[in-house]
């Protein structure tokens, strides 16, 4: 497949699946395949190094908004019923059928909306333990000084101070694992936003 043909493909198929930016798109696996013809490739091998279109396209239609794409499902829908003579059909199942498929739609995506703000709160937790500890050392480490001005003993100031250190390691203990956690976190929270949208693909 030459250049020519494999651009063409793509701007076909990005166009059919409605995907914004696909001047953009096109251009940018342009400039992929030049880049492998600069470093030696023939254009033939530069272009089946190359993911095929239909990969390209799909990774491109799940990055769209979920409510572009369920719009962007109930269009295919209704197009592809209007295709084999079902349109009014269609469309008098969806008005009678509204009291059933808009509730549930709605819950649908009130669990979805409540799972990312749960997953995401479960991330802010974290670093906000971590912070906390920070600033707690910190608050403790200058509370030691109050020996200064009377309001607590030598010693005391000392047991302050070693806390601060004993707060302080564990906030740097905590920060690697903790980071590494809400990385994870955020990786899931991606793969189920995937996946959920994959549903509407």
């Amino acid at each position: 497949m030459t250049k020519k043909e494999y651009l063409d493909n793509l701007l076909v198929n990005l166009t059919e699946n409605n995907v914004p930016n696909i001047d953009a798109m096109v251009e940018f696996y342009s400039e992929l395949i030049d880049d492998r013809i600069e470093d030696g490739m023939t254009e033939e091998e530069a272009v089946a190094a190359m993911d095929d279109v239909d990969t390209v396209v799909g990774e491109a239609v799940v990055e769209k908004p979920i409510t572009t794409l369920v719009k962007d499902k109930i269009k295919k829908n209704r197009d592809e019923a209007k295709k084999k003579g079902h349109g009014a059909l269609w469309t008098t199942l969806v008005i009678l059928g509204f009291p059933v498929w808009f509730p549930v739609l709605f819950t649908f995506f009130t669990l979805i909306f409540t799972l990312f703000i749960v997953l995401w709160a479960v991330v802010v937790t974290l670093y906000a333990v971590n912070f906390s500890l920070a600033v707690t050392s910190i608050a403790v480490f200058i509370g030691g000084f109050a020996f200064l001005f009377g309001q607590i003993t030598f010693t005391g100031g000392l047991c302050m101070w070693a806390a601060a250190l004993i707060i302080g390691g564990l906030f740097l203990i905590f920060m690697t694992p903790i980071i590494a956690l809400a990385k994870g976190m955020v990786k899931v929270i991606k793969f189920t936003l995937r996946k959920i949208k994959g549903i509407f693909v």
